[in-house]
C-alpha cells in the first residue's frame, strides 16, 4: 500500500503543476503513519484507518498548494484549533519557509505535534498550548499573524472570530470547509461585519482520484480586531455572530 499511496501523494501534485521532492513525498508518508499509530492510544482524530487518514488529511493537504498566500518566504502563519497538526505540519512539509504557530489547548496533542516536529525534523514550530479564545487575546499573539488558518475547526462563524484576532490588518484568514461553506457564508454576514473582515475569495478545487472537491474561503483583514473579540471561552460556540 505504501507504494500505491506515494505514487497517489505524486500523482495530486503533478495535477496541480506543483513538483514535490521524494523527501517531501516521505514526511507526508511518515506524518501519516505517526497518525495512524498514535491514534490507537488516544483520539488525535476521527480517521481512524489508513485509508481515511491519507485521503483526508495528507492528500487533501496537497490541494494548499492552489494557495498564493503561502507562497512568500517570510510569511507567518497561525493554525487554530490545530489537533494533530492539522493542515499545520502538512503545510510545514509543502512550504518549509513558513513560520508557524500551532494554537491547540489539548495537551497530548499539543506533545504528538512537538514530536512530529521533531521526527521529521521540520522547521521548529512555536506550539501554544491554549484554547483560541484565551490565546486570542495575548498581546505577542493578537494582530501579528500574516495567515491564519483552520481546518474543520467549527462553523465559518465561529471560526472567524477565533482565528481573525491572531491576523494583522491586511492578512487573511484561510479556511478549509465542506460544500455546506455557502450556506455558513449567508449567515456569517454580521461576523465578517463586527471582526473587521471581508470575504475576499471562494473557491473549490478536486481532490484527484477521490472524486470530490476542497473549499478554500479567503478572508481579509481589514481592521484591528474589536477589543471585545474574541468572547470569553465557550461563548462563539453558543452564541455564534451570525445572521
Amino acid at each position: 500500500m505504501e507504494r500505491r499511496l506515494y505514487k497517489t501523494l505524486l500523482s495530486i501534485a503533478q495535477y496541480y503543476n506543483h513538483h514535490l521532492t521524494p523527501e517531501q513525498i516521505e514526511k507526508l508518508f511518515s506524518y501519516g503513519q505517526l497518525l495512524k499509530e498514535q491514534n490507537r492510544l488516544f483520539n488525535l482524530t476521527g480517521f481512524k484507518t489508513e485509508a481515511e487518514i491519507f485521503e483526508n488529511i495528507i492528500c487533501e493537504a496537497i490541494t494548499m498548494v492552489t494557495l498564493q498566500e503561502f507562497e512568500d518566504p517570510n510569511t507567518s502563519v497561525v493554525d487554530v484549533g490545530s489537533g494533530a497538526g492539522i493542515p499545520g505540519i502538512p503545510l510545514s512539509i509543502l512550504f518549509p519557509h513558513l513560520s508557524l504557530t500551532f494554537i491547540e489547548s489539548n495537551a497530548k496533542k499539543c506533545g504528538f505535534i512537538s514530536d512530529v516536529l521533531y521526527r521529521l525534523q521540520l522547521p521548529k514550530g512555536f506550539i501554544v498550548c491554549q484554547r483560541a479564545e484565551t490565546a486570542g487575546r495575548v498581546d505577542h499573539l493578537r494582530d501579528t499573524f500574516d495567515i491564519g488558518i483552520s481546518r474543520a475547526l467549527a462553523s465559518t462563524a465561529v471560526a472567524l472570530e477565533l482565528v481573525s484576532p491572531f491576523v494583522r490588518v491586511g492578512g487573511s484568514a484561510v479556511f478549509v470547509k465542506g460544500p455546506r461553506i455557502f450556506e455558513e457564508l449567508q449567515v456569517s454576514r454580521d461576523a465578517l461585519l463586527r471582526l473587521e473582515c471581508a470575504l475576499e475569495r471562494l473557491f473549490a478545487v478536486p481532490l484527484p482520484g477521490y472524486h470530490r472537491l476542497i473549499y478554500y474561503a479567503v478572508v481579509r483583514k481589514n481592521k484591528v480586531t474589536p477589543p471585545s473579540y474574541p468572547r470569553r471561552v465557550g461563548i462563539p460556540q453558543k452564541r455564534p455572530l451570525s445572521c
